[in-house]
Formats: C-alpha cells, sequence, structure tokens
C-alpha cells in the first residue's frame, strides 16, 4: 500500500484510512460522516478545482482539499497507478 493523503487520491482509486489528524472542527464533522481510521474510501471525482467527491460508507461526499489533507490513508496497491484523475 502506499501512504498519502486523501487530497492527493485520484479518481478511481480506492484507500483504507489511517489517521485523522487534529483538525479543528471539521474533525467532527469528519467523524460524523464516518470518516474514522479503519474507513475504506474511494476518490470519485478528482478535478483541479478546490474539492474532490469521494465515496464512503454507501455515500458521496465533497471535501475541500484544504481539508482532505488532514487525512492519511493508505491507497490499495493495484491503484497506485493509476491513469484517471
Amino acid at each position: 500500500m502506499n501512504k498519502t493523503v486523501l487530497s492527493e487520491m485520484k479518481a478511481g482509486q480506492s484507500a483504507l484510512i489511517t489517521e485523522v489528524k487534529n483538525c479543528g472542527g471539521i474533525r467532527q464533522r469528519f467523524m460524523d460522516l464516518g470518516l474514522i481510521r479503519g474507513s475504506r474510501v474511494g476518490c470519485i471525482l478528482s478535478s483541479r478545482g478546490s474539492m474532490k467527491a469521494y465515496s464512503l460508507r454507501g455515500a458521496v461526499i465533497a471535501i475541500r482539499c484544504s481539508d482532505a489533507r488532514d487525512v492519511e490513508v493508505e491507497v490499495d496497491k493495484d491503484e497506485d497507478d493509476s491513469p484517471c484523475g
């Protein structure tokens, strides 16, 4: 697995959340959404803008890249070199 942060994921990649850093008020919101250590997350839309869309526990959520930098993940190995993004 390749360690990185949520904001660096490319469309089509999936990963395991390894840590949610202390990121202020958004931390509780992440926990409410299920964005916690041990959860699986997939990047479904990656644009050059300030937000990306992720699939998490059957829902699609959009997260600002500045907030997603505080979430560490391990990208599935077979998807490390995904041409999407």
